[in-house]
């Protein structure tokens, strides 16, 4: 795919820089700048994401035991769509 241009490049890098991302060239985009998704190899990163998982797990079974459920026994899986 070809370099889609300089003025592609710069609303690439805006949008990276908003996000709080980073662009950098992609080769398999013939050089044109592309948003780098930051990964879980950070640890800083990882303990954040392990820390909120926990947090919406602890809140859910909160949720769920004011319903007089148990999180466990509900069964896991896509959600239904409502007809």
């Amino acid at each position: 795919m070809p370099a889609l241009g300089p003025s592609q490049d710069e609303v690439n890098r805006r949008l990276a820089r908003a996000d709080g991302l980073q662009a950098a060239p992609d080769p398999e985009l013939g050089g044109a700048m592309n948003l780098v998704r930051p990964s879980l190899a950070d640890t800083g990163r990882l303990h954040a994401a392990q820390r909120a998982t926990a947090d919406q797990r602890a809140s859910f079974g909160i949720f769920v035991a004011q319903r007089g459920l148990n999180a466990q026994s509900l069964p896991a899986g896509p959600a239904l769509g409502r007809g």
